[in-house]
């Protein structure tokens, strides 16, 4: 995740003045809604008691950070 977030960072930098902000905010947020759903979904089945917690859990964090 912390070279996510550099990433992330970086591209902040290099767009906040220019004319890609706009798009790239829109990215941004695209992609965090997307990660915060798969983490949802695997708390939800964690909870559910639907299958292993651990491979649940493995198999999201490998979604969310690849």
């Amino acid at each position: 995740m912390a070279h996510k977030t550099a990433y992330i960072t970086e591209r902040l930098r290099d767009y906040n003045e220019g004319p890609g902000w706009p798009s790239l905010k829109k990215q941004f947020m695209l992609e965090a809604a997307d990660e915060i759903d798969r983490l949802r979904m695997a708390l939800e089945a964690i909870a559910d008691g639907e299958g292993d917690a651990q491979e649940i859990a493995r198999r999201t964090l490998e979604r969310v950070n690849p």
